[in-house]
């Protein structure tokens, strides 16, 4: 027997897996309009700030994502020999690579 967990309304499996409900591509065009008439209807408010208005999953699962991107790149680590190149290629110019930093503009 597999374990069961309380949630809500009733016991449900410890291992269940969220099901997201079926969409249509109408459904998707439907939300999409839905949500750009609410944004106009915003904008056209003129308020000081300016406000967006998202679904609330749809920003959890962005939040989400650039949580788990920035996990990644902070175990990312540069291999000796590429620091060790730069380096070189530091000495040899005798520049830091930002000594230009902003970059002038061209007329």
């Amino acid at each position: 027997m597999k374990p069961k967990a309380f949630r809500g309304k009733g016991l449900v499996q410890l291992n269940e897996q969220k099901q997201l409900p079926a969409t249509s591509a109408d459904t998707a065009v439907l939300e999409t309009e839905k949500y750009k008439l609410i944004n106009n209807i915003v904008t056209s408010m003129k308020l000081s700030s300016n406000p967006v208005v998202l679904p609330a999953s749809d920003l959890n699962d962005m939040v989400q994502a650039i949580r788990m991107y920035q996990q990644q790149i902070a175990q990312l680590r540069t291999p000796d020999w590429v620091n060790d190149n730069v380096d070189h290629i530091k000495e040899y110019a005798n520049r830091t690579f930002l000594d230009d930093w902003p970059m002038p503009k061209h007329k």
